[in-house]
Parts: structure tokens; sequence; C-alpha cells
């Protein structure tokens, strides 16, 4: 087994993609988010620890086919004055190396698409999961009770399914869903 001993979340755990042990996020989401954050893989025995630093790593990342990752971290910008936390998604190279592939200003503003729970942040993205074969990201949003579709070449959003900024016209009657944490798209369904 392995100990995460500092005082970090963990919030995802997931099967390292070459079946050698698993990976983690080390980081802090309930408060400040941190500088020391880290995605975590560690062997099966727990003797090969390896970690990539990624500052201000929030809830969620997953690994890309070449085993790099893709991951979601916090970013401020001002907004009427004031410090607005929002998100991006990075790709973190096996070297550390990143690249930003999205940002929360992207696809949505702030003085027309304002989240519920601005305390905790304006989207609170949390949950990210990769489509290889279309080559997309899909993105939770807590705080919009919204999942968005991403792709990866443009950063572009393909669509946006929830109450925030929804590309979809919901029937009349339809259950909503309401600050998911997770989801998994299978073709054209979503399972929240």
């Amino acid at each position: 087994y392995h100990l995460e001993s500092r005082e970090l979340d963990v919030y995802r755990a997931r099967l390292a993609g070459d079946g050698s042990g698993i990976v983690y996020n080390a980081a802090s989401v309930s408060g400040d988010p941190s500088a020391d954050s880290e995605i975590v893989k560690v062997s099966w025995d727990g003797s090969v620890v390896e970690a990539l630093s990624v500052p201000l790593l929030a809830h969620d990342f997953v690994e890309l086919p070449d085993g790099s990752y893709a991951a979601i971290v916090v970013e401020y910008r001002d907004f009427e004055g004031s410090p607005l936390r929002g998100e991006r998604i990075v790709e973190i190279a096996k070297d550390g190396g990143t690249t930003v592939v999205w940002r929360s200003w992207d696809c949505f503003d702030p003085s027309i698409h304002m989240g519920d729970d601005a305390a905790n942040g304006w989207t609170l993205a949390n949950a990210l999961d990769y489509d290889a074969k279309e080559d997309v990201y899909y993105l939770g949003m807590r705080n919009f009770s919204s999942i968005v579709r991403i792709d990866r070449r443009t950063g572009a959003c393909d669509w946006v399914l929830g109450l925030a900024a929804s590309s979809f016209t919901f029937a009349p009657g339809s259950a909503r869903f309401l600050h998911q944490h997770q989801f998994q798209v299978s073709g054209n369904h979503i399972l929240l």
C-alpha cells in the first residue's frame, strides 16, 4: 500500500494505463488550491513512486493514450475588481511540460453565466473524461450543473448539457440534474 501523508486531498485514483499500478491526484480542493499538488503514480507493491508537479491541480485528471495526462487546474482572473476562480484543462507531458487546452472563459462569460455557489468558485469543474476516438474532453461543472463537450484540437465547446448555457432544450417536466460530481459518456448517452 501507499500512504499519502501530505496535507493534500486525494479526489481521484485510477488504474495506470500500462497496468503497473495506480495513479492519483494529490491536491487541495476543499480550500485554497495548492502550488505543491501533483499527479502521483504508485506501483502495485508501493516500491516505485513517481510524481509530476501540477500546481493548482483540482478534482480530476485522465491518462491519455500516450501515457501523458490531462487535468483540471484552477485559474483566477479579475472580474469586476475581484478574483474569480475558474478552471482550465492542461495536458501534462511525461517530462512535466504543460499545454493549456481549454479555459472556462473560452466558452462562458461570468457576466452572463454565473454559477450558483460563487463562494466555492465560478464553475467548479470537478469531473473530466476523454474520448480518444472522438478526440474530445467531457468536463463536469458542479456550479453550472452542466457537462460540456470540448474539442481537444481547438478548445471549442461542441455542446453543453445542463442548467447553464445548455445547447439542448429539455422536454417540459423533465427531471434535471443538479451539482453532479461524476458521469460516464457512452455513445449518445450520459450516466450521471
